[in-house]
């Protein structure tokens, strides 16, 4: 699976790809409707939670038990999700029709209606792409994708998007040569590299790079 297939193929959302130069429509009511419906949909990835915890000031692993739900993409790969309220599948930090977090929302809230990922076609740049499942959303001032990138989307989390494009890359490749019997090992070390082993204290970038070359290494002698 090449990063388009990838970014466009993710569960419960229903995305075109969208030139940098293009325009799409969209303003926020306040309304909090994106956050509704949503149960296993918000993918957080590491920095989302590194930073929904520092928000929160709480450690990694209570933000895990308290805000997040483990899924398997279909293809195997564990990933935690924002978990969602029993009325309408709301967010668990929407309140009173806004989101509790957010400066520490995960960057699929920060880009919507838009999302980005790596362009395997052409190094060091990104694909945009429009959720298209809510149409009724996509109303209001025309907008440049390009200029909705530049505002929503940080340098910091442009590195890491990435960085961890090319790892999910590696470990589908490690995964095919790993027993099927050892995948609760497999599942386990990927949860804790990719998203426990971090201080909250010190830069998220360094431990990252560090914690994927030790998570490959021990992948490899598994």
């Amino acid at each position: 699976m090449n990063d388009r297939d990838f970014i466009t193929s993710l569960p419960n959302y229903e995305f075109e790809i969208l030139d940098s130069e293009a325009e799409f429509r969209f303003t926020c009511s306040g309304c909090g409707d994106c956050c509704r419906n949503n149960k296993n949909v918000v993918i957080v990835e590491p920095l989302d939670m590194f930073r929904l915890a520092k928000h929160l000031g709480i450690y990694i692993e209570e933000a895990i038990e308290k805000y997040m739900e483990l899924v398997w993409l279909t293809w195997g790969f564990p990933v935690f999700t924002l978990k969602t309220k029993q009325h309408l599948d709301s967010c668990v930090f929407l309140k009173n029709s806004r989101c509790s977090v957010y400066d520490g929302r995960p960057r699929a809230c920060r880009l919507y209606p838009l999302n980005a990922g790596p362009d395997d076609e052409k190094p060091g740049a990104f694909i945009n792409v429009i959720d298209v499942k809510r149409k009724h959303h996509l109303t209001g001032p025309a907008r440049l994708a390009s200029e909705w990138m530049d505002e929503n989307f940080s340098l910091e989390e442009r590195e890491f998007v990435q960085l961890d494009f090319k790892f999910i890359a590696e470990f589908a490749r490690l995964g095919q040569g790993i027993d099927q019997g050892k995948e609760k090992s497999v599942n386990e070390l990927m949860l804790y590299y990719r998203y426990i082993m971090f201080e909250l204290s010190e830069a998220f970038l360094p431990q990252y790079i560090r914690n994927m070359a030790a998570l490959k290494v021990n992948l490899q002698n598994i």
